[in-house]
């Protein structure tokens, strides 16, 4: 979809002898440019994996799972196209919030620093824009993210207007829809600050993932509090219940300069990721390398497993963390209660495919990514290493996305993830 194998980028080839890009613009024609490149340095794709382990539990619940392995597949960060200009608005970005493709190959950005969806050819050469900021029908009071279903149908989130906007892939506006009623309204009462509910995604027959009121539950030692919240899948048939998830760990220490500043994010620690697709959701928490999957149902169907341990946090690990903190407002992280190991899984991401991307909390010197790879049955994978980059969507081998340069510039790029 982006071209032939001849208009490509090759693969790393290595944590140690990765050839690091300049900090640069590329030439560009117009606004945006292709990059012919080398070949792959990973030779091929084939599945490394021999020794999965299938079983069900008493509930029926497939259980898949995956030896360690290396991660041995690299993705140059010479990328197949660019777009970004400075000077020209209609490639400037500002606070993106997704970058995704449709079928023809045309790429779609949410620009969220101007309210604006933004469509661009295969070639990176502007289209159309639509949106700004606004109460009308095609308007955003927040242009968050969106996403993008069967028949290239663009699903635009307002979490502001608590709304979403569709828009077919031409970018003309199809219609509006209001999720404020999936959505409770109370706030609970809760001695810890909380998180407000939202919209999740959305599944293929249009339902809905929300969450609800996320709040601090105070249990725990050591100064941890999980923050607990509630998830549900809202659709025709009403809401089905998943069940309370941990979206992440908070260490309790009040603040000289101000007792309200009492809460802070273990560094280091498990979080909360998920991934929603046609017609399942995939779930990841805490620092088990395990991901569980749910039916469009709601009901629990399978677990991915791999057969490793995350790394330990070490005592570099925690000074790096104080040295960094050491010039910010947050009180002083000395006395951080830091876990014994590193979170599992970072993020999710579903590929067009039906492959699940899931990035794992590795320590990494040079900014590198390392994703572990399912196949679309969850049988086989891949580990692959990609550079430092905001993955934002995966299609036809293609990964979409943008990076920021030292000034916060913001980039659309688009790799080749083939290899």
């Amino acid at each position: 979809m982006m071209g032939d194998r001849g208009v490509k980028v090759g693969g790393e080839p290595g944590r140690s002898s990765l050839r690091r890009v300049p900090n640069k613009r590329a030439p560009v024609v117009g606004a945006a440019s292709i990059i012919i490149m080398g070949s792959l340095a990973c030779s091929s794709s084939e599945v490394r994996e021999t020794r999965i382990a299938t079983e069900r539990d008493s509930a029926g619940v497939l259980i898949l799972t995956h030896p360690a392995g290396d991660f041995s597949d690299t993705i140059t960060a010479q990328p197949l196209l660019t777009i970004g200009q400075e000077g020209q608005p209609d490639y400037e970005f500002f606070r993106m919030g997704g970058v995704g493709s449709l079928a023809s190959g045309n790429v779609v950005v949410a620009n969220g620093g101007t309210h604006e969806l933004r469509f661009y050819d295969r070639n990176g050469r502007h289209i159309r824009t639509v949106g700004r900021r606004g109460d009308g029908p095609s308007e955003f009071g927040f242009l968050s993210t969106f996403w993008i279903g069967s028949g290239d149908t663009i699903a635009v989130l307002d979490p502001r207007r608590r709304r979403i906007v569709y828009f077919d892939s031409a970018g003309t506006f199809v219609r509006g829809q209001s999720y404020a009623q999936d959505l409770t309204s109370d706030q609970p009462d809760s001695r810890g600050p909380c998180v407000f509910p939202g919209l999740m995604g959305l599944l293929e027959d249009g339902t809905r993932l929300t969450s609800g009121w996320g709040c601090m539950m105070f249990q725990g030692t050591d100064g941890r509090r999980p923050t607990v919240f509630p998830v549900d899948l809202v659709g025709e048939k009403g809401r089905t219940h998943l069940g309370p998830f941990n979206s992440g760990w908070v260490w309790e220490r009040a603040s000289p300069r101000d007792p309200r500043e009492s809460f802070s994010i273990i560094p280091l620690s498990g979080r909360f990721t998920y991934a929603v697709g046609p017609e399942h959701i995939f779930f990841s928490e805490g620092a088990d390398l395990e991901i569980q999957i749910f039916d469009a149902t709601g009901k629990l169907v399978g677990l991915l497993r791999e057969d490793a341990v995350p790394p330990e946090v070490t005592e570099a690990d925690r000074r790096a963390y104080v040295e960094a903190q050491a010039n910010t407002p947050r009180p002083h992280p000395s006395d951080v209660p830091f876990p014994d190991r590193r979170g599992s899984y970072s993020a999710l991401k579903l590929s067009h495919g039906g492959e699940l991307w899931a990035r794992r909390d590795l320590p990494s010197e040079d900014g590198l990514q390392h994703w572990v790879v399912f196949s679309s049955d969850r049988r086989n994978v891949r580990r692959v290493v990609l550079p430092d980059f905001q993955v934002g969507a995966i299609r036809g081998g293609a990964i979409y996305g943008h990076m920021s340069d030292t000034l916060g510039i913001q980039t659309v790029m688009v790799l080749d993830g083939r290899s």
